[in-house]
């Protein structure tokens, strides 16, 4: 249950980082992102280890 609560949170969080990346630009989606998502911290260590 914990992980479906999770994923579900990811999944809105990067959707909704892209939706800001497209309308806004990549420097206020990251502004987005981080209000976006819960645990900022978690998902951009994640995000950077996608990205290297």
């Amino acid at each position: 249950m914990q992980s479906i609560v999770y994923a579900t949170h990811l999944f809105f969080c990067f959707c909704g980082t892209a939706i800001a990346m497209s309308i806004l630009g990549v420097c206020t989606s990251f502004c987005f992102l981080y209000l976006l998502c819960g645990d900022a911290q978690i998902n951009l260590s994640i995000i950077s280890r996608a990205l290297s």
